[in-house]
């Protein structure tokens, strides 16, 4: 249904039909989303997301479903799907009222979102007939008004419900504190949003006091004090103070950036996490890094442009007091990366060299993203257990979950290093497949290099360009005016009783620096005359031997050329090169006939295009003008000549 919606074309409805068009789409939408829960559900009761190596349902939506929000979908399925209870029969939705309105596809994921986050927010004290009454108003209002409205109106319900805010429990504050950083964005921002219990608001406000205040911890101030506002010397924060122009958002990303730095200095974040310094480590490339542009990939999976990198590191005066791991692929270093059976835990420096390598940034299952900070090494090649080495070449990189799904039995992955080929040195994952299957394929957590993609679409899209600038200059002609006010007939529709066509020829200017080639015209409707700027009453031709066609359109000569007609030494739609350029004139063609193309001194252009008659083979009906066959052709085609005397051309 969808295909043949497709090809039905909008312009054929009315402005309500469009209007009406619109919402029925928008509710299929949401019922097929509503329907694609149903199909998400069972993928969670059976499990399947694991058995495809997924380590959770979100994973699973996020990667192979490719569904941005897993975390919402799977709030919304929750709040509306009907899952099944113990006697293995489905149950009524949490919110039966959001859900009838979500199948039926009056409501969408904005309004379930609306509506949850104040639903969600009710206290567990507060009665469960008003929890109901609450969501089934919310419920029936959200078909009716904007998402906007749906969050105000839940506000105006828990206000009602608990006004002074004395049934909220501090274990359900507990449980929605919450802190997220979000990915970061095509300029490297990053967003961060979260929930504060009041104790930890209370902390963070006593910190933005002491570290945020004007003149303070100002990044783009070199001479700003640092730290805390009481141990600052007064003569130098007044002077910082005249030259802060910061917003107080920005003052309070300051105090936090420089809390962070100072705290990391101090080691007060420790000194290894899963083998790996608590330190920036950073790798690019060194063409990048002399360059000062692209971006540098640190352990813990954001992003840090070149120009970012280089300001920072010429801000620190020792660049030891961070313990910074710059990675550069450039040569090789002396590091301790073979450790054999000695120890089974990889070492710092293996860490290091692992994530320095091609997809060493991120976990090596395909699909994976966590970061290399989030990783354990995994013995790809064979388990420490069964006789594994500790050496840089056996090793990948591996999240907790997937380490842990590496086994001999069907439903678990054998892994390997490849030796040779573009994928050398990377880590594969084979799905063990159960007895009598076929053998499923290895695969990689390969990304796409998106550059070298852009580059290679940029030159396919100029090559692109550039093959049709030179079409387009083709087909224009060169220095050719397309008349104004062109009689254009039919011959398609005529009777046609033998097959011939008509071969057009413009008389050579002497003085033009291209000659014009014989052209195939091309046909033309005649029932679609007058929708071209051609009288109805028009005479047309009447039926006879030859299909009589008058050509004006260059951009069609190639479509009904003349049947085994030589090619032409220079073609017809090079016409349009510069005036500039010479043009050797074409040899006489014994089919121009009476009146046709010459390239002699003293003829000249009459300003009329002359039609010569062609057979089916490209042969001139006769070579005699006094034919009465010829005459009488000639006699038809004169009404369709193009007169060209208002026109200023030349060739």
């Amino acid at each position: 249904m969808l295909d043949e919606l497709a090809k039905t074309p909008m312009t054929a409805c009315s402005d309500l039909e469009v209007v009406e068009a619109a919402k029925l789409s928008e509710q299929i939408a949401t019922r097929t989303h509503f329907q694609g829960d149903r199909a998400i559900l069972e993928i969670s009761d059976r499990g399947v997301h694991r058995k495809v190596g997924k380590v959770s349902l979100s994973n699973f939506l996020n990667y192979d479903l490719r569904i941005a929000q897993p975390t919402m979908r799977i709030a919304h399925m929750k709040a509306t799907a009907r899952f099944h209870g113990l006697t293995g029969q489905p149950e009524e939705p949490k919110f039966p009222t959001l859900a009838k309105a979500y199948e039926k596809g009056l409501i969408g994921h904005t309004h379930l979102s609306a509506a949850l986050e104040a639903l969600d927010n009710i206290p567990s004290a507060v009665p469960h007939d008003k929890k109901v009454a609450a969501e089934a108003t919310l419920g029936e209002k959200a078909t009716e008004h904007i998402p906007a409205d749906i969050t105000k109106m839940g506000a105006r319900i828990l206000a009602h419900l608990d006004p002074d805010g004395q049934l909220v429990e501090e274990k359900e504050r507990q449980q929605r504190r919450n802190l997220w950083i979000n990915q970061s964005r095509v300029d490297g921002m990053a967003k961060l949003n979260g929930h504060l219990p009041p104790v930890t608001r209370a902390l963070w406000d006593s910190m933005l006091d002491a570290w945020a205040q004007p003149g303070m911890n100002n990044l783009s101030d070199l001479e700003s004090p640092t730290g805390a506002i009481g141990d600052a010397d007064p003569d130098v924060l007044a002077a910082a103070v005249k030259r802060d122009d910061r917003s107080q958002a920005q003052r309070n990303h300051d105090a936090m950036h420089v809390l962070l730095v100072s705290a990391m200095k101090e080691g007060v974040l420790g000194k290894t996490h899963r083998g790996l310094p608590v330190a920036l480590i950073i790798k690019t490339f060194l063409q990048d890094l002399l360059a000062g542009a692209g971006y540098a990939t640190t352990a813990s999976g954001s992003t840090i442009p070149i120009p970012d990198l280089l300001s920072a590191l010429g801000d620190i005066e020792d660049p030891n007091d961070l313990q910074q791991f710059l990675a550069v692929f450039s040569d090789a270093i002396d590091l301790p990366l073979y450790l054999g059976r000695s120890r089974r835990l990889a070492s710092t420096e293996q860490r290091i060299a692992s994530f320095s390598r091609t997809g060493g940034e991120v976990c090596s299952f395909p699909g994976c993203g966590q970061p290399a900070s989030h990783s354990e090494m995994h013995h790809a090649k064979e388990d420490w257990a069964d006789g594994g080495k500790t050496d840089i070449t056996d090793l990948a990189p591996a999240c907790g979950p997937h380490n842990r799904m590496v086994g001999p039995n069907p439903g678990q992955y054998t892994t390997g290093i490849y030796e040779d080929g573009p994928l050398a040195g990377r880590c594969w994952w084979q799905l063990n497949a159960a007895p009598g299957m076929p053998e499923n394929p290895k695969i990689v957590n390969d990304h796409p290099d998106i550059t070298a993609l852009y580059e290679q679409k940029l030159d396919q899209i100029r090559d692109q360009i550039h093959r049709d600038l030179t079409t387009s200059d083709a087909d224009s002609g060169a220095g050719a005016t397309e008349p104004a006010d062109t009689e254009v007939v039919d011959a398609e529709t005529a009777d046609i009783e033998a097959d011939a066509t008509v071969d057009v020829d413009v008389p050579a200017d002497p003085d033009s620096d291209s000659d014009d080639e014989d052209t195939a015209p091309p046909a033309v409707d005649a029932e679609t005359l007058s929708d071209r700027g051609v009288p109805k009453d028009h005479p047309a031709p009447a039926a006879d031997s030859s299909s009589i066609v008058d050509s004006v359109d260059q951009d069609d000569d190639h479509e009904s050329g003349v049947a085994d007609q030589p090619e032409p030494g220079v073609d017809e739609c090079d016409s349009g090169a510069a005036q500039s350029d010479p043009v050797e004139p074409r040899p006489p063609d014994p089919r121009d006939g009476p009146g046709g193309h010459s390239d002699e001194p003293g003829v000249t252009n009459t300003g009329e295009i002359d039609l010569v008659i062609f057979d089916g083979d490209g042969v001139p009906i006769t070579d005699d003008p006094d034919d009465p066959d010829t005459v009488a052709a000639l006699d038809r085609v004169s009404r369709t000549r193009i007169n060209l005397s208002d026109t200023t051309t030349e060739g």
